[in-house]
């Protein structure tokens, strides 16, 4: 049975050009936080293939189902299917949607033309944070906080892009999972033009200069001043747009 996705959070699929642009959001994240990137990506001529990770779109209880391997394999079907008709490819992350290109970047190898990562998440969890997150599931707990909870974005933090709950029991999956990836870094050879917010509540900006001292492609590290965490609908989306953009036709070319 095909899952009942909240409004706006369905999966996009456009046919463009013969160049290929894989979009991914974060971990419990709406996909309307990258819904207007990849319909500029789309817009600009491309073919777009923004899949919905499982357990996101639709509910939080629904993603307390899922685990790394389930967001991961998800994306590698994404990738795969859409390098198969596609001349070139490249993927736009946000958040752990960004940790997830870097380890297709690293699976890809020189097959990817670029990667563009918006305040990635690469460093997982504190290790204290961890440990409580492990005994608050162990007792069965696995949603925390409010539903209205703040979606850290500066401009319109009135708005939802994200359940809002703290869904806790996938996280030490992501967490060892992104150990992994860090481990991938040096395979990654894709150009990479990455955007850091100064501030982030969600995200330790150290993940994005963990990604960018690792990676062996060229890296272009673009500070952003006036958005935080989920930069693609704040203030500074129109700056992401159009230097992604720019970037995808020049890795295109």
């Amino acid at each position: 049975m095909s899952p009942s996705f909240l409004p706006g959070c369905e999966p996009l699929a456009v046919t463009g050009g013969a160049d290929g642009v894989l979009v991914l959001h974060g971990y419990s994240g709406l996909p309307t936080t990258m819904r207007p990137l990849a319909d500029a990506i789309a817009n600009a001529g491309y073919t777009v293939s923004m899949p919905v990770l499982p357990g996101h779109g639709t509910s939080a209880d629904d993603l307390t189902q899922y685990r790394w391997d389930d967001f991961r394999s998800a994306a590698e079907a994404a990738y795969d299917e859409l390098a198969a008709r596609c001349a070139r490819t490249a993927i736009v992350g946000l958040s752990m949607g960004g940790g997830v290109a870097a380890h297709l970047a690293a699976r890809a190898g020189e097959e990817l033309a670029g990667v563009v990562a918006v305040n990635p998440w690469l460093l997982g969890l504190p290790e204290d944070v961890l440990a409580l997150i492990e005994e608050a599931v162990a007792g069965g707990v696995t949603l925390f906080g409010e539903p209205d909870t703040d979606s850290d974005v500066k401009r319109d933090g009135d708005k939802m892009y994200s359940y809002g709950y703290s869904v806790l029991s996938p996280l030490p999956s992501v967490h060892q999972g992104l150990v992994a990836v860090r481990e991938q870094l040096p395979a990654v050879t894709a150009s990479l033009l990455l955007f850091t917010s100064r501030e982030d509540h969600t995200i330790s900006n150290e993940s994005s200069t963990y990604l960018a001292s690792r990676v062996s492609g060229s890296v272009t590290h673009v500070w952003l001043e006036d958005s935080w965490h989920v930069a693609t609908v704040d203030a500074d989306a129109p700056r992401i747009e159009a230097d992604t953009l720019r970037f995808l036709q020049e890795v295109f070319s």
